[in-house]
């Protein structure tokens, strides 16, 4: 079984992964600029690698600086009353480490259903991360995202590095819900590692390499609601910012491939309305600078 999966993966010297996007374990990235990863890890099931281009807002932002001060980007969150809490954590924050750097994947985890309470409780197509476990987590209520948001300048509250919601296990940084609300599981500081492929190829020392944002489904429909594509666009902006580069989007099914079965990107996923989100988020915050 072994044997089978490796024959999926690149067996270039000092590189693996999946075909297409071969991991150099030396530099803990894949190969290519921040673009080319991106074009290879955003690749649509189904398709293959470089069969389609990335929208030109990824073009332009993936691996340059972010270039907007954290201060700047509070006052954006603050006028549209999004708290740290939805975002991965405070924006003062760093990200996780791996060797000394910081993180640089945006991993976007999807699963094949949930809960009818709209929880997290009983999914299925979670990968590695559940074990077969249920996480009792329910989607936030109405103004109930996080502590309340902080004015600027004002004393925030004591981050809480280990994440408030009790899981059997950390399984990913943010979830987000089809309302487009959001909780932080386990603030983006900590490391984790999501999928198989961090935890049987990469190994312990890419560990914080990833961060990890499940995009929970809507009952019975397949695709990702105008609500979640904002809010993700939110979130891929605050860690960013907290990253001090624009990270590099992933498929969590693309870095499973051929490896695990169980491992699911976002059904309907379109990054094209992401990216749009995105420049969106983008252009409201240079605003209020």
């Amino acid at each position: 079984m072994l044997a089978l999966a490796l024959c999926a993966w690149a067996g270039t010297a000092g590189a693996f992964g999946p075909a297409d996007c071969p991991w150099v374990a030396a530099d803990m990235s894949f190969r290519g600029a921040a673009v080319e990863q991106g074009q290879c890890l955003l690749t649509p099931q189904g398709s293959s690698a470089g069969s389609h281009s990335l929208p030109s807002t990824f073009d332009a932002l993936l691996g340059t600086e972010f270039g907007i001060p954290a201060e700047a980007l509070e006052r954006f969150f603050f006028s549209r009353r999004i708290t740290d809490e939805a975002v991965g954590g405070p924006l003062r924050l760093r990200v996780s480490l791996s060797g000394g750097e910081a993180a640089r994947y945006f991993v976007l985890h999807g699963v094949l259903r949930h809960g009818t309470a709209g929880s997290i409780a009983g999914i299925e197509g979670a990968g590695p991360c559940l074990a077969g476990k249920p996480a009792p987590v329910s989607p936030p209520a109405e103004g109930k995202e996080g502590h309340a948001a902080v004015r600027p300048g004002a004393t925030a509250p004591r981050p809480v590095i280990s994440g408030a919601v009790p899981l059997p296990l950390p399984c990913w940084h943010v979830a987000v819900w089809p309302n487009g609300r959001s909780v932080t599981l386990v603030d983006f500081f900590t490391p984790l590692r999501a999928t198989r492929f961090e935890l049987e190829y990469a190994g312990a020392r890419a560990k914080g390499r990833f961060l990890h944002v499940l995009v929970l489904p809507q009952q019975g429909e397949a695709g990702v609601t105008e609500a979640q594509y904002a809010r993700l666009a939110h979130i891929y902006m605050a860690a960013s910012q907290r990253a001090g580069t624009w990270l590099v989007p992933a498929y969590a099914g693309v870095l499973d491939s051929g490896i695990d079965p169980g491992a699911h990107s976002p059904a309907g996923f379109d990054v094209q309305r992401w990216a749009h989100a995105v420049r969106e988020a983008y252009r409201g915050a240079l605003a209020v600078r």
